[in-house]
Order: structure tokens, then sequence, then C-alpha cells
């Protein structure tokens, strides 16, 4: 499960610097509409660039602080997963 996952090109962690790596290990985005370090098209691109088809992104109405039913998605998704 990542969260509000910032897009910051250029720099070694940056987050698209090791998505291809994630190879087909399920995962769960957890973004903003509104968050001022990434657009939702960054956001759909980085998801792109991960490997595998048991990926999935969910964007809530916040900015970078996601409201509280987020650890709840977060919990019940990692239960159905692992």
């Amino acid at each position: 499960v990542a969260c509000v996952v910032p897009h910051v090109s250029g720099m070694p962690m940056a987050p698209s610097a090791f998505a291809r790596d994630l190879g087909g290990d399920p995962l769960l985005m957890l973004m903003a509409q509104n968050d001022s370090f990434y657009t939702v098209d960054q956001a759909n691109a980085l998801l792109d660039e991960v490997q595998g088809i048991n990926k999935e992104i969910r964007f809530f109405d916040s900015g970078h602080s996601l409201p509280a039913e987020y650890t709840t998605q977060a919990v019940e998704w990692l239960r159905a997963e692992l």
C-alpha cells in the first residue's frame, strides 16, 4: 500500500525510479485528487509504470492529507490480499 506518493522526477529515490521493480506484487495506491505534490494524471502514469495486473489506485477528494477512512480501506485491502 502506497499513500500520496509524490511525483519527483530525476531523483534516485523518485517513485518512478523503482516502480518497475515491484514486479507482479499486489499494489494499492491511495491518492488525493487535490495534492500539491502531483496531479491525478501523474499518479495514474506512475501506476501504469508498475508491472502486473493486480494493482489499483483510489483517489480521495482531499489534499495531501488523506481523510481518516484511508486507513480502513488499506486494512481491508491488505486482509483481502494477504
